[in-house]
This record gives structure tokens, sequence and C-alpha cells, in this order.
């Protein structure tokens, strides 16, 4: 029988693209797909965006279409558009694009199914399939939105049961520890930003703005904005904050007991207890940033305590307490002035200790002038702050 929806007809090939259109619910998706060429494509085993001559493309195999239920069909639509939103911000770089293509249709599949209640399609990968391939994960991994894991904490699951991978042709077949072998398209990989064309990524970064801005609650920003927190913009923290904040001296106040060669001193390592204190912008701009910057600096032995602020600190995070889980500031502007101040309290208070003050901003803050005599490291989305060590991270 043929489904027809508001005279489009949803039988045989065609796509559901047009009724998303005009489905509040799901236009998020059919005003990205809209952009796209259509093309049947007989080769292939489900569908796929191809991109030639930069040019985007949405090609399917009729009878897969054909097979599916309209939510199925919904879903597949919904999950290759998730890879042209993720393109915008994607972070595979240096990453097996096997693998990496893996973790992300994972991520994709999962905060569909999260925030639109539509069920995966048969044999589409989720949280099962790692299960499934053994592999290794937390207790309470993905059971809500907070503890929502990133891409990179899927790639590293996978990565972590992989034996090796060979490729035949256009498959890729995959060796896992338990022995068996999964066999992958190769040729269905995720695309990077410079492959497409750029009036089209305009267009495509024009819509996820649009719903994006969207206020909270609403299910097409809500879908962006997690899906950019756990697949999107990423700033490698762990590193810069440890080279930051790891300095290491020389001592040469006592003689070295591991290293006795006559005549010669060699100094000890000499590496002062330090401590961190962080604040972290709540205006809206970094929180993209927000919830890794926040589980680094929170699992650190040398953490104290996380402010939370925007025109004023709204929340302080102590060490040892929750997480809290939403981190919304009041809005109306974003001013340091209350943060400095504690800060500089602070370090009165704790003369001879190594302090380190570090804050994540846009860095859009009237200007400050006073500061602690341990100069703040803050990483900016957006502005520099004078009389600080800035770091820009990369605008969201």
């Amino acid at each position: 029988m043929a489904i027809k929806i508001a005279g489009q007809d949803l039988s045989g090939e065609d796509l559901p693209i047009d009724f998303m259109l005009i489905n509040t619910k799901y236009r998020l998706f059919g005003s990205v797909l809209v952009l796209l060429e259509k093309k049947r494509n007989e080769e292939i085993d489900t569908a796929r965006i191809k991109f030639e001559n930069k040019r985007a493309t949405l090609e399917y195999k009729p009878e897969f279409i054909d097979s599916l239920s309209l939510d199925d069909k919904v879903f597949v639509m919904m999950h290759e558009a998730g890879h042209l939103m993720l393109a915008s911000f994607s972070r595979g770089v240096n990453k097996d694009p096997i693998i990496w293509n893996a973790a992300t249709d994972i991520i994709i599949n999962e905060l569909l199914e999260r925030n639109y209640g539509l069920k995966k399609p048969k044999n589409c990968l989720g949280y099962k399939t790692l299960r499934d391939i053994g592999a290794e994960m937390p207790k309470g991994f993905g059971s809500s939105h907070i503890s929502a894991p990133s891409a990179e904490e899927v790639y590293k699951m996978i990565v972590g049961v992989v034996v090796s991978i060979r490729y035949e042709g256009e498959y890729a077949i995959v060796l896992l520890k338990n022995g068996k072998e999964v066999k992958v398209k190769a040729i269905d990989l995720p695309f990077e930003s410079v492959e497409c064309d750029p009036n089209m990524l305009g267009k495509i970064k024009g819509v996820i703005r649009e719903y994006e801005e969207a206020n909270y609650g609403d299910k097409n920003g809500d879908f962006l904005r997690q899906l950019k927190m756990v697949a999107g913009a990423y700033f490698p923290f762990e590193q810069v904050l440890k080279r930051v904040f790891e300095k290491r001296k020389l001592d040469f106040s006592r003689r070295n007991r591991r290293f006795i060669e006559k005549g010669t001193f060699f100094p000890r390592r000499k590496n002062p207890r330090f401590v961190v204190y962080a604040a972290i912008d709540v205006s809206g701009s970094c929180f993209y940033y927000t919830d890794h910057f926040l589980k680094l600096l929170t699992a650190m032995p040398e953490f104290e305590e996380a402010v939370f602020f925007d025109v004023s600190i709204v929340k302080i995070l102590k060490k040892g307490e929750p997480t809290p889980t939403v981190l919304n500031g009041i809005g109306g502007g974003t001013d340091l002035k209350e943060v400095m101040d504690r800060w500089i309290n602070i370090e009165q208070k704790n003369r001879g200790k190594k302090l380190n003050f570090v804050c994540l901003t846009d860095g859009y803050v009237p200007v400050l002038t006073r500061l602690p005599k341990e100069q703040p490291l803050v990483l900016t989305t957006h502005k520099k702050i004078p009389g600080c060590k800035n770091i820009v991270i990369g605008a969201t």
C-alpha cells in the first residue's frame, strides 16, 4: 500500500525529505538534506552522502529504502544529515577513518534515539554494538545526558578491541580480540569540510546556526548542542594544562641521593605541590567545551574549586562535590571582576602554595583592574584578556 503524507508518496524509492520539511519535529534535518542533489545508486547497500568536485549528493539504493518503514526511512535520512552537520566541526584528524566513522555512527544514532524517540533500524550501530564486540564500558555508561560519552571515548573503546584492519577492494575487514571479523564498507566514510563546496557548507552552517540558537528544550537545538559537545568542538585541555601546571624546576639546595658522582653535583627535581582554581563562563558561549573541561579538572587531585560565572558568580563547585547537571547563567553579559576578587583573596590566604588559576571564557568582559599575582591562564574562545596568559582555543 502506498504511503502518502500531504500528497507526498513515501513508498518505493521516494525519500521522506519533504515530510521532514513540513514536520516541525524533524525540520532541521529536512532543511539540510533539501540542499543536496538526490541520486539512485544500485551499486551501494544502503544510503550515503558522496562528494564529487565538491558537490554533495545523497545517494540511495531504492530497494533498501523500499524495505524500510516510514520511521526507519526518517531515521536513516536524519543519520545522513547528522554526518553533514558533524563535518562542520569534525575532529577526526589523525584517527583511523573506519573506527572514527563507527564511533560517530554510534554517537549520532544514540543522540537521535534520545532526542526524538525513534528506534534505530535493524543493524544500526549503537551502545549495544560496543557490548557485542567486547569493548570495556564504564559503569553507568551513556545512562544520562551528562554522562554521554564523547566520540573520542567511543573511539578508544573500539580501538581497545581491534586487532587489525585489512582492506579487500571497497571493504575493510576488522579483526576483533574476541576472534570475530567484521566486514565494513570502506567507501562510506565521513567527509571533511574541505571536500564540500564553500557555498554549500555556508548554507549548512546557516541552518545549524538557526536551530542551534533555539531556546533550551527545543529538540532540534538540544540535538545540535549535544552533538557538538560529544563529537564536535574539541580542544586538547589535557596536554595544555599539564604543560602549564606541571612546571618542574631544579633544586640545587641539597645533593641528589639518586645520582652520586665524585666531583659532580646533580640537582634534585623540585616539584612543589600545586593547587588548581578554575572559573567557567556559563553565559552560553563556552557550552561545547564546558563538559570536557570540567571532567578533566575535577579528576585532578590538585583540583580545589570551580566557580561558574556570567555577570557574577552563579555557583561554586568544591572538591568532591557532584558536578551540577545544569550550567546556565542568568544571561545579560559576562564579568570576571568577582572571580578575580575571589582569587586575590584565596592567594592572600595561601601564601607559599603554588596556585594555578585557569579560566574558560569567550573573553568578552569589561577591563580588569585587579588581578592575582599569579597570572591567570585564560582559555578563550574569542578575545584575549589583557594581563593574563591567553590561549585561544577556537571560536564556537
